[in-house]
């Protein structure tokens, strides 16, 4: 059943990225509809369309969601990581709906289309982080899911597309079509719901007698009793595939929040992120000064017509890049995708307006991949746990880095006389510059497994020891001795006032942790949030589930 759900869930994540989580970027279409429609005509004189005043106030709409959308990233991170998923979705629902409503409803006189807008784009954020904890339910296709979810939240722009289309074809109003895919949202996103809350359900059986399977675990905790706590496994097999792994990645999902911000990883990803997110906004801004400058215009905007039919089919390179994640790894698909703007800036320098054609499925591919990598590398890097807050501040931050565009775009024009050379070969500079800060982590996270591999007396150090050997009474642990792989330590979750407490290992967990040579974050401590009045203590074992059990069962823990 949890199976099942997981599965459904991932398709329907999939489905409500793709029709809810980027509408507000689909501006050009319903800009168009709106003015068809003679909203805020009255700030013309009679018989103008399109009229400066009109075009102004027109656009504060789209101006504060997109400034709405970049500075919420870091709240949605915070609410996802306190409250989970099945929450964030169901007020992702309220808001999105909430400005459907809105907008479908508001004229000139009842002018709530800021408002409504608004509500959509901060509504289409959460959808977005609420899709990413699915891919933790499948990890054999993580890279996958992730892909799909920002491949699809890229494609969502063509939603507003259609209402013009139907709006032309059929004359269709506003009001019907807003009002009516209010409907559509409730129907996929209450699904949604409904299967997290199956999930949940699932994920509470299965720790019924004490047992927590850390591959179920979704949220960080798990009930017992009482008091609600949870082990930070030491998962034996995937220690060794981390030291033996030549894809050159870490996890630090054993770490504290604080101490993955203070790490090289995390600086990595957010010059990557403020770098890339500000590489697409400029090539947007800019493609069309491009194309005017090779003479597009003579030829009727044959190419940038062409070039807003092909951004959107980045949804399609999802399966490409899940398997090349899974092939080379993260940071060689990092390196990847940076290689493609380069590429992209390079070409952008190349007049000729065919050339140009060619360098729109070049940037299409970059702008897929880019989205698809930063919630990759955060999700494979840092853990379900503080993924939301981690990918809310990168994103915080990266709005801030893209209010460069206005001046980038006036230098060209004030500085180089509408010429684009040497603003795209600074470009070109900046994206060298970041495959060595790239380069730069690799080399720190080889010579942290180089040290991690010379404090190891071999290609597989684990030596776990009997209970016996820590006093402690191998009739009493449940299961029986001979189902573990080794005892790992006796530990307390003490009741504070705040509700949470982190515990020390005892001795022999210690022991544990020097003998498997590993100094992961993981093997330290015990996370508690204690709701009893009483402290809680529990022997804590990694269990055997016969001849596979270094493969597949070492990060089972009996609680």
């Amino acid at each position: 059943m949890a199976s099942s759900a997981a599965a459904a869930l991932s398709v329907l994540s999939c489905i409500s990225a793709f029709l809810l989580s980027g509408l507000v970027f689909g501006w050009q279409p319903i800009q168009l509809l709106l003015m068809r429609e003679g909203v805020y005509e009255d700030l013309c004189d009679e018989g103008v369309m399109g009229c400066p005043a009109q075009l102004r106030k027109l656009s504060e709409i789209f101006t504060l969601a997109s400034f709405l959308v970049s500075l919420i990233a870091l709240p949605a991170g915070l609410f996802l990581d306190r409250f989970g998923p099945r929450p964030t979705v169901a007020l992702s629902g309220v808001l999105i709906i909430g400005g459907l409503v809105l907008f479908g409803i508001s004229d000139s006189q009842l002018d709530m289309f800021s408002l409504g807008y608004a509500l959509m784009g901060v509504g289409g954020v959460l959808t977005q982080f609420a899709a990413f904890p699915v891919s933790f339910l499948i990890p054999a296709y993580q890279s996958l899911i992730l892909a799909g979810i920002n491949c699809c939240f890229d494609a969502s722009c063509l939603v507003f597309q259609v209402f013009l289309s139907l709006h032309e074809w059929t004359g269709l109003p506003r009001r019907v079509m807003f009002l009516s895919y209010s409907v559509i949202a409730f129907a996929i996103l209450a699904p949604i719901i409904v299967l997290w809350t199956l999930v949940d359900r699932a994920k509470s059986s299965s720790t019924s007698g004490g047992k927590l399977k850390v591959e179920d675990e979704l949220n960080g905790y798990v009930a017992l009793g009482d008091t609600e706590a949870v082990l930070l496994a030491y998962d034996v097999q995937h220690e060794m595939q981390q030291l033996h792994s030549a894809k050159d990645e870490e996890d630090l999902s054993g770490m504290t929040l604080y101490q993955q911000f203070c790490s090289s990883a995390f600086w990595t990803i957010l010059v990557y992120t403020c770098l890339g997110m500000l590489r697409t906004s400029l090539y947007i801004a800019c493609v069309g000064i491009v194309l005017n400058t090779y003479g597009d215009a003579a030829g009727g905007y044959v190419y940038i017509n062409l070039f807003g039919v092909l951004l959107p089919l980045g949804v399609f390179l999802a399966p490409v890049i899940g398997w090349t994640v899974d092939s080379i790894g993260c940071l060689n698909t990092l390196q990847l995708t940076n290689a493609l703007s380069v590429l992209n800036y390079g070409l952008s320098l190349v007049p000729s307006l065919q050339v140009q054609a060619a360098n729109f499925i070049v940037f299409t591919t970059y702008r897929a991949f880019l989205y698809a990598m930063t919630a990759t590398f955060n999700a494979k890097t840092f853990g379900l746990a503080t993924m939301g807050r981690v990918m809310g501040v990168c994103n915080c931050v990266s709005a801030f880095t893209i209010l460069i565009q206005p001046y980038f775009i006036s230098m060209i024009f004030s500085t180089f006389n509408g010429q684009i050379f040497v603003p795209f070969m600074t470009i070109v500079m900046a994206g060298v510059a970041l495959a060595l800060v790239n380069e730069a982590y690799r080399w720190h996270v080889r010579s942290k497994r180089r040290g991690l591999r010379a404090a190891s007396p071999g290609d597989n150090p684990v030596s776990l020891v009997a209970p016996s050997h820590m006093g402690v009474d191998e009739s009493a642990l449940h299961p029986p001795h001979d189902e573990m792989l080794g005892y790992l330590g006796r530990f307390t979750c003490k009741r504070t006032s705040s509700g949470f407490d982190e515990v020390p290992w005892h001795d022999g967990a210690m022991s544990i942790e020097r003998r498997l040579s590993v100094t992961s974050p993981m093997a330290h401590s015990v996370r508690a949030r204690g709701r009893g009045s009483e402290d809680y203590t529990s022997d804590v074992a990694v269990r055997s589930d016969g001849e596979t059990a270094m493969s597949t069962a070492a990060n089972t823990v009996v609680m």
